[in-house]
């Protein structure tokens, strides 16, 4: 799905500070498309074209799921435009890199990350920049993942700070039809819980 022609794409970044990026050559596509709502709109086109090739007898039924599903993902999207313009201007931190298509397709102000997309181990140059994150932006709020010990974070602010678990990959929510929405919603009302004061 992620090489459909017309999946939306954006770059992994390089650099734990947002806008910083420095010019590569060679710029790699950031894996985490399912996180922008409007991929996974086109991908349930690809599913069901793919799966009525291969049982054309029930293409109708695929054809409606498909088309009841992404109706779905339509109105939630909005719903959650509507929930998070009030957090528009809100400095976000994430623990990894991870959300880069949700926060550009719902606008988020998202500074950086501890953490980068291809999960490399910190450096002492990117522990340093992170701490800089946390100073020049007065960041009160990280947004961590389930599986992360994140106590030392307290110590990287120099103070306390919120912490709320987002988890990209939905693995503690219900493996059901609902999947999906779910995650989407778990993580804009994770990201509001968080940021507000």
């Amino acid at each position: 799905l992620l090489d459909a022609p017309k999946t939306i794409h954006l770059d992994m970044r390089e650099d734990n500070a947002f806008g910083h990026e420095t010019s590569h050559e060679h710029h790699h596509t950031d894996p985490h498309a399912w996180l922008d709502p409007e991929n996974a709109i086109y991908w349930l086109e690809q599913i069901y074209i793919n799966i009525s090739a291969l049982d054309p007898e029930n293409n109708t039924k695929y054809k409606n799921n498909a088309m009841i599903a992404q109706q779905n993902i339509r109105t939630l999207s909005a719903e959650i435009k509507q929930q998070l313009v009030p957090i528009k201007d809100t400095k976000i931190l994430f623990f990894h890199d991870a959300y880069q298509y949700f926060e550009s397709r719902f606008k988020l102000n998202a500074v950086g990350a501890i953490t980068l997309a291809d999960g490399s181990k910190l450096s002492p140059k990117q522990l340093k920049a992170v701490q800089s994150l946390f100073t020049d932006h007065d960041i009160d709020c990280v947004l961590t993942e389930p599986a992360t010990k994140t106590a030392w974070i307290n110590d990287l602010a120099r103070r306390p700070v919120k912490q709320a678990s987002l988890d990209p990959l939905g693995s503690t929510l219900p493996l059901d039809k609902q999947l999906y929405s779910a995650l989407l919603t778990n993580t804009a009302n994770q990201i509001t819980s968080c940021t507000r004061p």
